[in-house]
């Protein structure tokens, strides 16, 4: 079985050629599952702060809520490329889309007008390397990989 372009490739060369992205899928998806972490244990450690500088604790409720969130669901992600779940391409596809529109959200509606400007070409170049990694990821599945 073998693919145009990887007819030089033996069966084990091809493999491991096809599981490169899945691999890379799983990395974005297991550093925002940590990230998601992270955030959470920041939240609970700087909670006292926070409730100072703020409106009031549905802030710290929501930081903590959705840092939780991030990492159960990216965590999910990363488990269904990890063990080969069936569905593990549309797992990634709306992990993948919910975790953008989430960052997205909450910078629209959240973050103060300052600070709106300060990295937003570096963000969307960084959304669509992610969305082409797993656009690709899904094409080589499609393909039976």
């Amino acid at each position: 079985m073998s693919r145009p372009g990887m007819d030089h490739l033996t069966i084990a060369e091809a493999k491991t050629e096809n599981r490169l992205w899945s691999n890379l899928c799983g990395l974005v998806f297991l550093l925002n599952a940590v990230a998601g972490l992270l955030r959470l244990y920041g939240v609970l450690y700087q909670q006292n702060l926070l409730e100072k500088f703020t409106s009031g604790a549905w802030l710290v409720l929501y930081l903590a809520g959705a840092g939780t969130c991030m990492a159960i669901v990216n965590g999910l992600a990363w488990l269904s490329l990890r063990y080969h779940w069936k569905r593990r391409v549309a797992w990634v596809w709306g992990v993948c889309l919910l975790s953008i529109l989430a960052y997205w959200a909450e910078r629209l509606f959240l973050w103060s007008s300052g600070q709106l400007t300060g990295n937003l070409i570096f963000i969307i170049g960084l959304h669509l390397l992610w969305i082409g990694l797993v656009a690709i990821f899904s094409w080589n599945e499609s393909k039976g990989n």
